[in-house]
């Protein structure tokens, strides 16, 4: 069984070839049945065809091509009565048949029957050269109640294409139907329901209180098969994934708090390092803090430094030599200060 969109979209063959359609024959020795692309069939899709071969013996050969279609109720404003548009074409011809002798060919949709008649082509013609396939396609317009699943979720629609034909002695028959269409056309939204409800009115004048709801059918929804519940595994999965979800959320929340605290501990630490180093070194700087007099109160409070090394090693090689330095005569340089003098 295909859903209504996957008819809709099918290929028009047998569903041996992966199409819709199946069959019953009177006779399947003799009745041959296949889903072909030849020439004359048109869009890109299979003919339904059936064919006699001269071998065969019956005097009467019967071929009915049916399919049975799922409908989503829901997408029709779970309407069960539609109204529909339903076509189709044939072609039959025979070795031994000249062309324009008719048989009758009947159709069904449900439970309403339509009767027609096919005329017999040229059968040289077309397979000789592809053409003589000119009859209109039989099309027709209609209701159908549909019979639903026990939840009137799903609507089942059969549909079948029926035909019997003679046959002569040695005669080779061939049989086609191309193009059967079945489209359910959307109906119009129900009018909106209007509740009236009456009360006690409030007021000092005697009377009622009237107030009216109107509830409005949305547009139908798409063509498309659509599943009927959600299955137990996605809702377990998505629970899952939502509960991984905070617990991961809570945690980053937690980090982002534990390390602020511990920053503002570390800070904490530094700021009372930092307070005591000061308080130390204030103190050094300041030195008791008693009144009792020293002998060098009122001089600057800025240690005396005591001169570099080096000048004070020059200072005393200079104060040894003080006096020789004033007692030499011109003539004498400042490389003879170690050298004692001759006496004048």
């Amino acid at each position: 069984m295909a859903t209504y969109v996957e008819f809709t979209r099918s290929n028009g063959g047998l569903a041996i070839d992966g199409g819709p359609w199946k069959v019953i024959r009177s006779e399947p020795n003799d009745v041959n049945c296949g889903s072909l692309e030849p020439m004359w069939c048109e869009n890109g899709k299979y003919c339904l065809s059936a064919w006699v071969l001269p071998c065969a013996t019956r005097s009467s050969y019967s071929v009915s091509f049916y399919t049975d279609i799922a409908v989503n109720i829901s997408q029709f404003y779970g309407l069960t009565t539609l109204e529909y548009e339903w076509q189709y074409s044939a072609w039959w011809g025979s070795t031994k048949v000249a062309p324009g002798v008719n048989l009758p060919i009947t159709s069904s949709v449900d439970g309403e029957i339509y009767n027609n008649t096919l005329t017999a082509g040229n059968y040289t013609q077309l397979f000789t050269y592809g053409t003589g396939w000119n009859d209109p396609p039989f099309k027709k317009n209609g209701l159908t109640v549909i019979s639903t699943d026990p939840e009137r979720a799903i609507g089942y629609i059969h549909l079948a294409i029926n035909i019997t034909f003679p046959r002569q002695a040695g005669e080779t028959i061939n049989y086609y139907v191309k193009n059967a269409e079945f489209k359910i056309v959307i109906p119009e939204p129900p009018s909106p329901i209007t509740m009236i409800t009456h009360g006690t009115s409030t007021s000092r004048s005697s009377g009622y209180i009237s107030s009216t709801a109107t509830v409005n059918y949305g547009a139908p929804g798409p063509l498309v098969d659509q599943p009927s519940s959600v299955s137990i595994g996605t809702l377990i999965g998505s629970t899952m994934g939502a509960t991984i979800f905070v617990i991961l959320i809570t945690l980053g929340l937690f980090c982002c708090w534990r390390q602020r605290l511990i920053k503002r501990g570390i800070g904490r630490v530094a700021t009372e390092e930092k307070n005591s180093t000061s308080t130390t070194i204030e103190s050094q700087r300041m030195g008791p803090l008693d009144d009792t007099p020293t002998r060098d109160q009122g001089r600057s409070m800025i240690p005396e430094q005591a001169p570099p090394p080096s000048t004070h090693r020059i200072s005393t090689t200079l104060t040894a030599n003080t006096a020789r330095i004033i007692d030499n005569p011109p003539g004498y340089s400042l490389l003879s200060l170690p050298h004692d003098r001759p006496d004048m």
